[in-house]
């Protein structure tokens, strides 16, 4: 029996998202635990969507805002819309020393109704992202979530190192809130303290995945070909060219012919990779397999014997915050190899489950794969290993009470 049913409502920036299923697990474990759940989301983005996500019928749970693109059809939706709205709270829409310029948008206007769509007595407002919270004081504003207590949860780009004047602004409000925030590890927290060095409130709580879902075939075949699996946006930070100089270290210039490299994702550097794959002469050798659903990315991780994912620090200071894929091909049973490179070690036992890397240094990069090639014990060791560290650390199960608990003790504190 839970302590109390609690009223939740999540704000984030699309739903759903194939890249976002922590989101997905952290609302399922909310439902299947007895509390009430619903979504504001900014847009409804065309991807496939997550069989949980169908199954638990999160769409219908979901308020849109919902805002046309064009200028005529925003003009028409205002015009049907406003003529339907009851009461002073619509007109505060157009209160220009709140909302400044966006008023000659309507965008506050449509935020208003969707705000009012969802209004209720919520025990807990959840944003994910930091700039979503921006939803929870305009509805405030409007005269909205009255006693609501407010959760605000940073990933990464909204903490980009190079917007800290921005974000000092941006975020404003959620500091002189004392809202509470989480962060995924360490690294998350030293992002949000070079926007605000003194703020506290704030919990470590990494993103987690479902390990039930998540799970190794009960044997694998020990093949004379090394599989090293690569899955990620395709962008610079994730150093997915990388991948391409490691495997033409590794299978021209170490002459192993038994290395097979496979690349998931899409993004724009598709093109580069492809264009380096062919300049080495790799394509029997480097595959790039394109966007794939979460199902298909397993079924890749159960026929892979090493995950790599080499991010970099680009200039700006941006790198990966936490790469949750890493936690997902551990639950594989697939031994790791990462860069130092941002939050990803944190979520890594260095010489244990994989092996944490300097940036950029290819030569080490590639003695750990050989080093992994050749001891396929080695491999099975680590991966073991692997498994039972994200079962203990990353569960959907153990964070989903990790974020209960943080719900409670905030609604405590506001008791006394």
């Amino acid at each position: 029996m839970i302590a109390k049913r609690l009223n939740i409502l999540f704000i984030v920036p699309d739903f759903p998202l194939i890249s976002e299923t922590f989101i997905v697990n952290q609302i399922i474990y909310l439902l299947d635990n007895g509390h009430n759940v619903k979504l504001l989301a900014y847009n409804q983005p065309n991807h496939p969507i997550n069989r949980k996500v169908a199954e638990y019928r999160l769409i219908e749970k979901t308020t849109f805002l919902g805002i046309p693109r064009s200028p005529t059809k925003k003009i028409a939706k205002f015009c049907k819309l406003f003529f339907q709205q009851r009461g002073a709270s619509a007109f505060k829409s157009f209160n220009i020393f709140r909302f400044k310029f966006s008023v000659l948008t309507l965008s506050p206007f449509f935020k208003y109704v969707a705000l009012k769509d969802v209004d209720d007595n919520y025990d807990i407002v959840h944003a994910h992202f930091g700039f979503a919270s921006e939803l929870f004081f305009d509805g405030s504003f409007f005269g909205f979530f009255g006693t609501s207590k407010l959760v605000v949860t940073f990933h990464g780009y909204d903490m980009h190192p190079g917007d800290i004047a921005k974000n000092r602004k941006r975020y404003k409000r959620l500091f002189q809130h004392n809202t509470l925030i989480t962060v995924n590890n360490e690294y998350g927290k030293a992002l949000l303290a070079k926007i605000n060095p003194n703020y506290k409130n704030i919990k470590l709580l990494p993103v987690g995945l479902d390990t039930e879902y998540y799970k190794p075939i009960a044997t694998k075949d020990q093949q004379q070909e090394v599989t090293v699996l690569f899955c990620g946006r395709l962008i610079a930070l994730k150093g997915c060219l990388l991948v391409v100089e490691i495997a033409n270290a590794l299978v021209n210039q170490g002459s192993r012919k038994n290395m097979r490299f496979n690349i998931i994702g899409e993004g724009e550097e598709f093109d580069r990779i492809e264009k380096l794959i062919a300049n080495y002469n790799l394509n029997g050798y480097v595959s790039l397999l394109g966007m794939k659903t979460q199902d298909e990315v397993i079924h890749s991780m159960k026929h892979s014997d090493i995950f790599i994912l080499p991010g970099i620090t680009e200039e700006s200071g941006r790198a990966e915050t936490q790469g949750l894929v890493i936690q997902e091909a551990q639950a594989m049973e697939l031994p790791v190899i990462v860069s130092d490179a941002g939050g990803m070690k944190y979520g890594v036992l260095d010489g244990i489950t994989g092996f944490v890397i300097q940036e950029n240094n290819i030569n080490k990069f590639c003695d750990s794969i050989a080093l992994l090639a050749d001891n396929p014990d080695l491999r099975l060791k680590m991966g073991c290993a692997g498994r039972e560290y994200v079962k203990q650390h990353f569960d959907s199960q153990v964070l989903g009470r990790n974020l209960e608990g943080y719900y409670y003790k905030l609604l405590a504190e506001e008791d006394h």
